[in-house]
């Protein structure tokens, strides 16, 4: 008679890496919606000014450009935050797609101890 034929161990992919990535994905999109949001305040608090001169004015008084400050440093927290989560969302795909996988075995156990329960295991 024929051996018999193994049986297929199932194996499972091990996404923890790429959730955590794709997680400060969303963080760094949030940050830059923030950016834009505090960027237009500081645009629209420049507008609501009257004594602002336009944008092309050489000069200026000092709130008009501590307006303009401001909203140049949003912009740039608004790239940072857009670029980086494009760049984490990148890497999380990545992560997503050659996650290492292992068997689906799992082995736990757990043992009463002073003051709780002790568990460990392979995964």
């Amino acid at each position: 008679p024929a051996p018999p034929t193994p049986t297929p161990t199932p194996t499972v992919a091990d996404h923890t890496a790429a959730l955590i990535v794709l997680g400060s994905a969303v963080v760094l999109a949030g940050v830059g919606v923030a950016g834009l949001l505090e960027h237009s305040a500081a645009v629209s608090n420049y507008n609501a000014d009257s004594t602002c001169p336009p944008i092309t004015a050489s000069s200026r008084p000092g709130q008009c450009t501590d307006y303009i400050n401001q909203a140049n440093t949003w912009n740039t927290v608004a790239v940072v935050g857009f670029v980086g989560g494009g760049i984490a969302l990148a890497a999380g795909i990545t992560l997503w797609v050659l996650s290492p996988t292992h068997t689906a075995d799992t082995a736990l156990s757990c043992v009463p101890g002073l003051g709780g329960v002790s568990c460990g295991g392979e995964f």
